[in-house]
């Protein structure tokens, strides 16, 4: 989080904004409160882009207030929940919950890949989602690591601002394409219309990035990217990652729409390998933190991982002694009491000769 600037606004909304938290390409988004001090992300649009509306053949205001309606028609446990908007506002804004979790772009750059384990839990977690997405029959657009929030109960994926019913779902007739080229399927690079299949295509990206720490599709330039995502898709990058990620992620990168899994499919195959472990990732594990069922359940109290452990009978240590004068602690063994067995009774018994002895001195005389 970064501090405000001082031409960053200091209340929209309801909202008095304290934080900056990025920049995108419609506009800023920050960290606000509410009067019930309750926090949201507040994503506001450029002063610019409402001014110069339709300028480039885009009504970012419509755009905006349709990014609010889609997000809240999925809504749910996979994504961050609208709690507020004004796209009519002098300046369109839209309030998400304040997901706790770093993207996973910044993950990735600051700790590296992750480790094989919570890559397959990402897998399952973000099939999951875009099977919520899909189902409210929406194409997302915009799948990548900086669009997916690595919260302590799952992932979320955040930013429908390019996100398209699936009927007829190539963007505007201007000639433009939305998206971030390197995560886009070539169907998508090409402007051709877009299926669900587009987004598992960007999901075998993501999963890549996750496992490696790099995007494959990446270049140096615009036609580079572009002939990357046309030609045949670089498995060689992923020669490191156990067969079964291997396959899926080759699966995904498939060029035929149809041959890419479904959203189910990648749950199935995942969890057919067997998920060794919940989430989060280890990178992101506090200590003592819960951990979340890729399933999306919390172990219940009493089942196996939360059961008491026996405990061990000890014989208490003796008690340490503290010494002022060294400041250290020292066991010092108990002292036994003196001995009293044979020496008491021979003293009890010699005295009682002598007092005999004095009764019987007394009685003669």
């Amino acid at each position: 989080m970064l501090p405000l600037t001082p031409h960053d606004p200091d209340r929209i909304g309801p909202y008095e904004l304290t934080h900056r938290l990025g920049t995108g390409g419609m506009g800023q988004v920050y960290l606000g409160r509410d009067r019930t001090g309750s926090c949201a992300v507040v994503k506001v649009v450029r002063s610019a882009l409402v001014e110069d509306d339709r300028l480039d053949g885009t009504d970012y205001r419509a755009r905006f207030a349709r990014e609010a309606e889609l997000a809240a028609r999925v809504g749910g446990r996979y994504t961050a929940e609208v709690v507020d908007s004004d796209p009519r506002s002098e300046r369109p804004w839209i309030a998400y919950e304040h997901v706790p979790g770093p993207p996973l772009k910044d993950e990735l750059s600051e700790r590296g890949p992750l480790d094989v384990p919570s890559v397959r839990a990402l897998a399952v977690l973000l099939a999951k989602a875009l099977q919520a997405i899909h189902s409210e029959g929406l194409i997302h657009r915009d799948i990548k690591p900086s669009n997916i929030l690595l919260a302590p109960d799952g992932p979320r994926v955040i930013d429908f601002g390019i996100a398209r019913p699936t009927e007829g779902s190539t963007m505007t007739g201007t000639g433009h394409v939305f998206g971030t080229l390197p995560y886009m399927s070539p169907e998508q690079a090409e402007g051709s219309p877009l299926t669900p299949a587009s987004d598992m295509f960007a999901l075998g990206t993501t999963l890549a990035q996750a496992a490696t720490g790099n995007c494959p599709f990446d270049g140096p330039s615009e036609p580079r990217i572009l002939m990357n995502l046309v030609s045949p898709p670089p498995v060689e990058v992923l020669a490191g990652l156990p067969t079964d990620l291997r396959a899926l992620i080759r699966d995904c990168w498939a060029h035929d729409p149809g041959l890419r899994p479904t959203p189910s499919e990648v749950v199935e195959r995942c969890t057919a390998e067997g998920l060794e472990r919940t989430w989060p990732p280890r990178s992101l594990e506090a200590p003592e933190a819960t951990t979340t069922s890729v399933l999306g359940e919390t172990p219940a109290e009493g089942t196996e991982g939360t059961e008491p452990q026996p405990i061990e009978a000890t014989v208490p240590a003796p008690t340490p002694i503290h010494l002022e004068s060294t400041g250290t602690a020292t066991t010092v063994e108990p002292i036994a009491p003196p001995f009293v067995g044979l020496p008491y009774r021979y003293g009890i018994v010699l005295g009682v000769l002598v007092v005999l002895l004095l009764l019987g001195v007394f009685l003669l005389s």
